[in-house]
C-alpha cells in the first residue's frame, strides 16, 4: 500500500467499529453523534474537492452545467450547483444520522 493510503486504514477500522457498535442491542453508538461524523467526513471531502479541483479546473467547472442546458438557463445552474456541492457533506451526515438512529430504534423495539 502506498504511504498515503495507510492513513485511511485507523479511520476504517474506527468507522467499523461504530457501525458494530450501532447493532448491538441497548449500546449507544459514536455514530448517534453526527457532529463526530462530520468532523470526520467534513475534511475528507474538503480535501478531495481541493484535490480534483487542483488537477482539473476546467474540467471540474465544465461539469458543473449538464450538457443541453438552454441558455437561459445557465446563469442559474452553476449557482444552483456550486450550492449542492457546498451542503453535500450537511446532507450526507444528516442522512447518516437518521439512519443510524432509526436501526437502533427498529433493534431496541424487536429485541
Amino acid at each position: 500500500l502506498p504511504l498515503k493510503f495507510m492513513y485511511f486504514i485507523p479511520l476504517i477500522m474506527f468507522m467499523s467499529m461504530m457501525n458494530w457498535l450501532s447493532v448491538t442491542p441497548y449500546i449507544f453508538s459514536p455514530s448517534f453523534q453526527s457532529m463526530l461524523i462530520f468532523s470526520i467526513a467534513f475534511p475528507l471531502w474538503l480535501a478531495t474537492e481541493i484535490n480534483r479541483s487542483m488537477n482539473n479546473f476546467s474540467l471540474r467547472i465544465s461539469n458543473m452545467l449538464p450538457p443541453f442546458t438552454p441558455m437561459y438557463l445557465i446563469p442559474l445552474m452553476i449557482p444552483v450547483e456550486i450550492v449542492s456541492l457546498i451542503i453535500r457533506p450537511f446532507t450526507l451526515t444528516l442522512r447518516l444520522t437518521i439512519n443510524v438512529t432509526a436501526s437502533s430504534l427498529m433493534t431496541t423495539l424487536i429485541t
